[in-house]
């Protein structure tokens, strides 16, 4: 997943869904891997992600961060997902966006990702 991200870095607009957005570059990057579509249904806005069904579980693990687990960070390629007051209110759907992207590089505490919007 991260090498089909690097492949974005300095480009905009990324995405078929709605170009620009976070949710378009991260679908852009499954369907660059794994040739699917839309492998997690119903979400609009990355914060949606994490209640979205996802279509894929063969695929797509989802990890909950723990607070008690003050280590707990994504490795490089994992999709993360931020949820609460995060990307802004969205009128439409009446909750806040989120952001999701791509980690390019893990830490012990922080990480690096590969994002847009």
């Amino acid at each position: 997943m991260i090498e089909a991200a690097k492949t974005y870095l300095g480009k905009y607009n990324i995405g078929f869904t709605i170009p620009g957005q976070c949710v378009a570059f991260v679908n852009q990057i499954i369907l660059d891997v794994f040739d699917i579509r839309f492998p997690i249904q119903g979400a609009q806005t990355a914060r949606q992600l994490l209640t979205a069904t996802n279509t894929r579980p063969d695929l797509f693990e989802q990890v909950k961060n723990d607070p008690n687990q003050p280590t707990q960070v994504p490795s490089s390629g994992d999709i993360f997902v931020l949820g609460e007051k995060w990307g802004g209110w969205n009128p439409d759907v009446n909750d806040w966006n989120g952001h999701t992207g791509i980690i390019k590089e893990d830490g012990t505490s922080t990480f690096t990702a590969i994002e847009q919007n």
